[in-house]
């Protein structure tokens, strides 16, 4: 009987430790209880992102996410193109806020410094595990067929 319950346990063990691991890094979300992205906007066409994040994923990894944001956001926005114009990273190995936050302007057509929203969803797309508005989603669907 005690093998039984050891095989059990065992087995109960593997099969939702996979589950409980996957749930550790922060999702491209919505900020809630682990992390997440929040937008504050300043103007219709300037806003600041910050990804916070917890200890599983790197900094560098939530500027990606803030940045993937942004571009959803000028996705949804019917914009292309955006430039990022400040940014702040702010990291603690052990406790307390974690996260990334860019500074962006929206821009009507390709400039100086202009960052393509295109390439910056396709870039991201996996650690973002594929979320995307459906409007973003649509008006990425519409820009790609018109690519060269």
């Amino acid at each position: 009987m005690r093998g039984l319950l050891r095989r059990v346990g065992l087995v109960t063990a593997v099969s939702i430790s996979p589950a409980l691991l996957a749930g550790c890094a922060t999702a491209y979300a919505p900020k809630n209880a682990t992390g997440g992205y929040v937008e504050n906007w300043r103007s219709p066409s300037e806003l600041e992102i910050a990804f916070h994040h917890n200890g599983y994923l790197t900094v560098e990894d939530a500027r990606d996410l803030a940045m993937r944001r942004a571009a959803e956001l000028a996705l949804e926005a019917g914009r292309r193109y955006l430039r990022v114009w400040g940014e702040r990273l702010h990291e603690q190995k052990f406790h307390g806020p974690q996260y990334a936050a860019i500074q962006v302007q929206l821009l009507e057509g390709r400039g100086e410094g202009a960052i393509d929203a295109v390439q910056v969803v396709r870039d991201t797309d996996t650690l973002a595990g594929g979320r995307l508005s459906s409007r973003a989603r649509e008006q990425l669907r519409s820009l790609s067929s018109t690519d060269p």
